[in-house]
């Protein structure tokens, strides 16, 4: 690889960054209940997925310690946004399932960050954001399939 090509590679990566981190800051003011992006995120996985899972697979996915995971767990359960349940065949394992309350949340915090986002929006075309799936889907799922845990 060039060295050209890497400095191309750096600026997209930073980019990304800049990007997720000034989308953050946006959903952060958007959420409502004190949420904080994290707890967001296991909601969107959550529905996501469409199925219940456990403590241990949402850690490996958000690629954070098992106690950060319980902490958010423990502030979704709290908010009465996510239950979870003994899983019958180990009670050792326990399932987590996003509540009606909770999609409900996520579905009202989407829609603030949409309409905050509305000034950035008539700068940037559908079309823009259709071009840019491809390749940033790609970019996630290849870094998802080499992540080391």
């Amino acid at each position: 690889m060039k060295e050209q090509d890497l400095g191309i590679i750096f600026q997209v990566f930073t980019e990304v960054a800049i990007v997720n981190q000034l989308s953050t800051h946006l959903l952060e003011k958007s959420l409502p209940l004190g949420m904080k992006a994290s707890q967001f995120k296991v909601l969107s996985h959550l529905v996501r997925i469409g199925e219940a899972t456990t403590p241990a697979k949402l850690a490996k996915t958000f690629q954070v310690t098992k106690g950060a995971m319980t902490n958010t767990t423990n502030r979704l359960l709290a908010l009465e946004l996510i239950h979870i349940e003994e899983n019958l065949a180990d009670r050792r394992v326990k399932q987590i399932f996003i509540t009606e309350k909770g999609k409900a949340i996520r579905e009202q915090s989407i829609a603030a960050t949409m309409k905050s986002l509305s000034p950035v929006l008539k700068n940037i075309s559908i079309d823009d954001f259709t071009n840019a799936l491809p390749f940033l889907t790609k970019l996630r799922s290849d870094l998802d399939e080499n992540k080391i845990i």
